[in-house]
């Protein structure tokens, strides 16, 4: 299970009476603008998670808006109209930082010339 998952699992099992929503199957929830969500029906509070790793917990949703979340042709459309700027908002776990593949540049630069036997100048 990724720490994301368990994250999202450990803030949503805090409270008593706890519904939450398994939407880890991407057969139950398909959506390339929300990862994972799971709703806490005691306080309301729906938490999603995004593609970037991102976790926002959203305070005061309705069950019938998390369901009409569930059930909208696009999530993502549906979560920008009436949920993200609507709802209060604490981020619980930041975006990741893109790398954009500076260290396999470095660690392959730094391989390659270990391999020649080549030297570096500098200390």
């Amino acid at each position: 299970m990724q720490p994301t998952a368990i994250l999202v699992l450990i803030v949503v099992l805090l409270f008593q009476n706890t519904t939450v929503a398994d939407t880890t199957d991407p057969g139950v929830w398909r959506s390339s603008a929300i990862k994972q969500a799971a709703y806490d029906t005691t306080t309301q509070t729906l938490t999603l998670t995004f593609p970037n790793g991102a976790v926002y917990a959203y305070a005061g949703v309705p069950a019938d808006v998390y369901a009409a979340l569930r059930s909208a042709t696009s999530a993502g459309i549906y979560f920008r109209a009436h949920i993200k700027t609507v709802y209060v908002t604490r981020r619980l776990q930041p975006p990741k930082a893109p790398t954009y593949g500076c260290d396999r540049m470095r660690d392959t630069r730094t391989s390659r010339m270990a391999s020649s036997g080549a030297r570096n100048s500098q200390p």
